[in-house]
């Protein structure tokens, strides 16, 4: 989180996060709706660690976006349990799980002060809308 700020930038709202995966089609993965082993790094594809960014192109999301299936789970700037406000949502599963947990629609959490080698996150960052569009 404070990377993203000293970049002025921000983690993603979970929405987000789904958006950039399942694009406007709400694919289950961002290629589609077929797992394909050879388009993200996870435990069937058999790395074993992750990867470095664009090494599964194939995998890349209609927004354009890498490795949102596997690799490293990603943190949002959302709660999972937005009564108690003490997790937060990852996404993407990792290189180290199976194929139901890479789905743009799977929710995992954890605590937001705990570090592991399989989380990571990406920035987002807010863009003034035109004049001409705001009302």
């Amino acid at each position: 989180l404070e990377y993203a700020r000293f970049r002025n930038k921000r983690l993603p709202l979970e929405e987000e996060w789904e958006k950039a995966a399942c694009g406007p089609e709400k694919n289950l993965w961002p290629w589609g709706n077929t797992y394909e082993t050879r388009k993200c790094n996870c435990r069937e594809s058999g790395l074993g660690d992750t990867s470095p960014v664009s090494t599964y192109e194939s995998g890349v999301s209609s927004c354009r976006c890498y490795d949102l299936s596997g690799n490293a789970w990603e943190w949002t700037d959302s709660w999972y349990d937005s009564e108690k406000k003490k997790q937060k949502v990852l996404r993407g599963g990792s290189w180290f799980t199976y194929e139901k947990f890479t789905t743009g629609n799977y929710r995992n959490f954890d605590y937001p002060a705990v570090k592991s080698g399989l989380y990571g996150f990406r920035c987002a960052k807010n863009f003034d809308r035109p004049e001409k569009l705001q009302a």
